[in-house]
């Protein structure tokens, strides 16, 4: 368990909390591209780190991500006008152009030099890879994330998102924890496993766990005995801060998991969907996953996430929740709005999550204390999640270091 100041630590994102400063060292991933306006067209609110922004598109097609408030008497932008070389606030008529600098001011008289004084937060924004990602922290930010399915094309790789209405580092912790697949997403009954995953997972659903220290974050290795000599390794990465890549189930689908926090107590939930040598076939997500016109998952907490007890009586679903996405979503949100971790009991099944939670909590320190944060280098983030099974003599870190690496040829699933 945690003291209550590490706890703060790790889950408050405000500008100045430690964890919002460390944070905004790094690219965010603030919106999906499908939600960008066009050239011209009406601003969208964004809530990102504790702060309102809005983001339009000017007539030349550049992105502005400003401070969702004027700076006059802090009317709300959403609002505004977008004019083509900048949003006007409905309010006086003051305009702020992409750089957040006032560039009209219509309510002071002609010969005012006002204008020139008055700026709004303005961050970078750009849209890559389906997503669009922000810059909310000073001076020049570093080089945009480069992980595999960022390269790929749009045909290999979907893109999706939902809400959670919870602290962004338990949804993380959740990613992390390679132990409750045994559970939370298991098929179907024990007695009869659908497939050769079901059969590894259910064979030893008590992993054992070992965790390495990389330059990009953690590896995070799960092994369930095979046999007499054999491991099967699920090796999770964590990217700092923000993702992580899950392991592939069968046929090489890989599932990046990254997370956004909105707030202290909100959080957006990114997942990528990718396959490096493939195009996706399949329709996902299908519209009818959220409620109408909102990114918010159909099941929720509101309607107890639609469980069916009576499939969780007969065996046909192990949580009677459909869905492995809703299914993190409910254990990440009864967990409480913000997870008080002075009150768990940890087992030796959590130590990636209690490794990562150190890990964090060592670079937060050292960034206050002038230290450069870890992971900035994008050539770091081409890196796979591993699925593989080893003699028990060889340690996973060597056995799966040529699987590791994102390169093409390489294969992303090893269980035979």
């Amino acid at each position: 368990m945690l003291t209550p100041e590490e706890n703060e630590t790790l889950t408050r994102v405000g500008p100045t909390a430690p964890m919002g400063r460390f944070l905004r060292r790094y690219w965010v991933p603030a919106l999906l591209a499908e939600e960008v306006p066009p050239p011209g067209g009406a601003p969208v609110r964004c809530r990102i780190l504790g702060e309102d922004l809005v983001l339009f598109c000017d007539q030349d097609g550049h992105l502005a991500l400003l401070d969702e408030h004027c700076a006059h008497r802090r009317a709300s932008l959403y609002y505004g006008r977008n004019e083509g070389v900048g949003l006007r606030c409905v309010y006086h008529g003051w305009m702020f152009d992409r750089h957040g600098q006032c560039i009209d001011m219509p309510s002071e008289p002609p010969e005012s030099a006002f204008k020139e004084k008055v700026r709004i937060a303005a961050y970078p924004a750009v849209v890559q890879a389906g997503v669009v990602w922000a810059y909310l922290g000073p001076g020049e930010p570093p080089p945009l994330p480069a992980m595999e399915w960022m390269t790929l094309p749009a045909s290999h790789c979907v893109v999706s998102k939902h809400l959670a209405e919870c602290n962004w580092f338990q949804v993380l912790e959740g990613a992390i924890d390679s132990s409750h697949i045994s559970f939370l997403h298991r098929l179907s009954d024990p007695a009869h496993p659908k497939n050769r995953f079901e059969q590894l997972k259910l064979g030893d659903p008590h992993p054992r766990f070992e965790v390495a220290e990389t330059p990009y974050g953690l590896a995070v290795g799960a092994r369930r005995s095979v046999g007499d000599d054999q491991y099967w390794w699920r090796i999770t990465q964590y990217l700092c801060p923000y993702y992580t890549l899950i392991p592939p189930v069968e046929e090489g689908w890989i599932g990046a998991f990254f997370v956004a926090p909105i707030d202290d107590t909100a959080t957006w939930v990114f997942r990528a969907r990718y396959h490096p040598e493939k195009p996706q076939t399949q329709n996902y997500p299908t519209p009818d996953r959220y409620e109408p016109g909102t990114y918010r998952l159909a099941r929720n907490r509101d309607n107890e996430y639609r469980i069916d007890r009576e499939a969780q009586l007969n065996g046909t679903s192990y949580t009677g929740i459909d869905g492995i996405a809703e299914q993190d979503l409910m254990v990440a949100e009864t967990e409480g709005v913000i997870y008080d971790r002075t009150l768990e009991r940890l087992g030796t099944s959590d130590v990636g999550i209690i490794r990562c939670r150190q890990y964090l909590l060592h670079h937060v320190a050292a960034f206050l204390a002038g230290a450069t944060p870890p992971n900035l280098d994008p050539r770091e983030h081409r890196v796979r999640p591993v699925s593989m099974i080893l003699p028990r003599s060889v340690p996973f870190m060597e056995g799966a270091r040529e699987a590791m690496r994102a390169s093409p040829g390489v294969p992303v699933f090893v269980v035979a």
